[in-house]
This record gives C-alpha cells, sequence and structure tokens, in this order.
C-alpha cells in the first residue's frame, strides 16, 4: 500500500523507524507509571514542568508517527483497510 520510491515511505517501512517507536511506546508506558507515582496534580499544566514536557513530547512523536504512516500511503483511503 505505500508509495514504492518516496523517502517518507522508506522511513514508514524502515526497522529503525519500527524500533525507535518501539522503544517510545516502552519509554511512555513506563513514564505513565512515574507520572501516576510521582506527579500529585491534576492537572499537567500545576504539575512541575517536566511533566508536561514529557506528555508534550511524547504527543509529538506520536502525531509525527502518525503523519509519517499516512502520508507514506500511495492512495490515502488505503490507511483504513
Amino acid at each position: 500500500y505505500y508509495k514504492d520510491d518516496h523517502p517518507i515511505s522508506s522511513l514508514a517501512r524502515s526497522k529503525a523507524f519500527e524500533y525507535t517507536t518501539l522503544a517510545v511506546i516502552s519509554i511512555n508506558a513506563i513514564w505513565i507509571g512515574v507520572d501516576t507515582d510521582w506527579n500529585d496534580y491534576q492537572y499537567v499544566y500545576d504539575a512541575h514542568p517536566v511533566f508536561g514536557i514529557a506528555e508534550n513530547l511524547f504527543c509529538f512523536y506520536f502525531t509525527a508517527e502518525v503523519l509519517v504512516r499516512f502520508l507514506a500511503f500511495f492512495n490515502k483511503r488505503d490507511c483504513l483497510k
């Protein structure tokens, strides 16, 4: 379903991208535990800045991952399959 000769599709197919994404998912799971134990505030903007920065970094990476995978499709409708 991906484009054949395009840098974005090459990135989406690469093992490095896959392993990086799996590493970020694992780190995010650990971070959720750290956040649950150490962050006593209900809202992220009341907590220590490291919690807000980490949340934004994870959000940025996962949004970029979805965007890379979406742009790698030759037909964008194929992302629904």
